[in-house]
């Protein structure tokens, strides 16, 4: 396993299944990558993200609870979402090309409409990350 500092805590996760061969892939690199972008598709919202921002550099946390945060507040951007509630801010900057339109929280089916839109997000999103793993597996 790398001795980065920066990989520490994504060390932690990967030992917790077993630690790789020599001859293997690290995965601790992957896990780096994709776990703040899952973690943020999962906790999308602008608010909580600045929250868990504050506490994670008040409290030093680590690196990879920074990149969750972030990543948060980024597809809280996306969402149009602060503390639940929906905002539109990241649709006025850029006119709506990279967001949900905030009037669909007006809507009848606003629920509906984005629990599907997020359930299929998640599914593709975890598609790609089991192919990835299993292609890693192929690769070892």
């Amino acid at each position: 396993m790398p001795n980065l500092p920066i990989l520490y805590e994504a060390n932690l996760l990967t030992e917790l299944f077993s630690v790789p061969r020599h001859d293997e892939i690290i995965p601790s690199v992957f896990m780096f990558a994709t776990l703040p972008v899952l973690f943020g598709m999962m906790y999308s919202d602008i608010g909580h993200g600045c929250m868990l921002l504050a506490v994670s550099l008040t409290l030093n946390l680590g690196g990879i609870w920074v990149l969750m945060s972030c990543m948060s507040i980024y597809f809280g951007l996306l969402f149009n979402e602060f503390f639940g509630m929906k905002v539109g801010l990241m649709y006025r900057v850029t006119g709506g090309r990279f967001s949900i339109d905030p009037l669909w929280g007006a809507a009848h089916n606003s629920l509906a409409f984005e629990n599907s839109l997020k359930m299929k997000l998640s599914i593709i999103m975890g598609a790609v990350h089991m192919l990835f793993g299993m292609l890693l597996r192929i690769w070892n």
